[in-house]
């Protein structure tokens, strides 16, 4: 299985990955439901950080390492993003 990534960077990045934390990854970014986004975003993070924990015992290549690292941010970015999205939300209707 091979995953592009894109906006990770300047370039075009195609990854061979046997794991799914990629698939999670993909599917919390295309999350269109303001009621899921959070918990797929969640879930990617997890799978994701998961997979990062496990790089001594089962190492992948080096793309494969700094595409988990952007994408660990990314998520971790958007995550916050949502939260003080929902959270300027909840004050603006108190």
């Amino acid at each position: 299985m091979s995953t592009t990534f894109e906006n990770l960077g300047t370039r075009r990045i195609t990854v061979r990955l046997p794991h799914s934390w990629h698939e999670a990854y993909a599917s919390a970014m295309r999350e269109s439901d303001p009621d899921k986004f959070i918990g797929s975003i969640q879930y990617a993070i997890s799978t994701t950080e998961r997979r990062y924990s496990q790089w001594e015992t089962d190492p992948g290549t080096p793309t494969e390492l700094t595409a988990l690292q952007k994408c660990i941010s990314v998520l971790k970015r958007r995550m916050k993003q949502e939260q003080l999205r929902r959270h300027g939300a909840i004050l603006s209707t108190a």
